[in-house]
């Protein structure tokens, strides 16, 4: 859940100092385990509107793909 309401006041505006202060950690720690990209990014950078159906198309959801950290 951390990394969710981190992600949540960073993307809200707050300055990642602030953000990090007020969960405990730094922005270095932040950056490298807890801020991730939304599916709400990808919509805003591809201009796509940001409802979305409850179930994901294809066989893998976009947070699915997008998490996979594996080499």
């Amino acid at each position: 859940m951390r990394a969710s309401r981190e992600t949540e006041l960073a993307q809200d505006g707050f300055p990642i100092h602030t953000v990090t202060a007020w969960l405990g950690n730094t922005p270095r720690i932040a950056l490298k385990h807890y801020l991730t990209v939304t599916d709400d990014d990808f919509d805003r950078a591809t201009g796509r509107s940001a409802k979305r159906s409850a179930a994901p198309t294809g066989t893998q959801s976009h947070r699915a793909a997008r998490n996979d950290t594996t080499p």
